[in-house]
């Protein structure tokens, strides 16, 4: 009896350890395509973001691509828009306001998009993709 018990543990966290694998395996993708902005950038002027994504969903039914900017350190970003995507492939685009940060020698002013679970709570997730791509101020 107690054998047989341990057979069906074992099983059922083989099958749990194969499914989680299974979905840790699925190929979420997210691209910059293009970003453009409404403005020349200049440092310290608001200015609208339009930003051309391409983007697969595998891993879940539904899910956000955000986007975001590091307005306030040149390593943390600032997630300020994002549009619901469902699962396969596909194009969006995205507007975003930002006041550009020139961070120069300590780092790039950039835009991040990544593709986010519906059901964050506050604070920090962990993406499901996520890239980025250096907005260059206009001279």
């Amino acid at each position: 009896m107690r054998l047989r018990v341990l057979l069906v543990a074992f099983l059922l966290l083989a099958s749990s350890c194969v499914i989680f694998a299974q979905q840790r395996n699925k190929a979420d993708r997210i691209r910059v395509l293009g970003v453009t902005a409404a403005t020349p950038v200049q440092d310290g002027e608001k200015n609208e973001f339009t930003i051309e994504v391409e983007y697969t969903l595998d891993s879940a039914d539904e899910a956000f691509v955000a986007v975001g900017f590091n307005l306030d350190d040149p390593s943390r970003y600032r997630m300020v828009g994002k549009k619901r995507i469902t699962r396969g492939s596909g194009t969006i685009t995205l507007k975003a306001q930002a006041v550009p940060k020139d961070w120069k020698g300590r780092g790039d002013f950039i835009v991040l998009v990544n593709i986010s679970p519906t059901e964050v709570k506050v604070g920090r997730y962990r993406p499901f993709a996520s890239t980025e791509r250096v907005i260059a101020f206009d001279q």
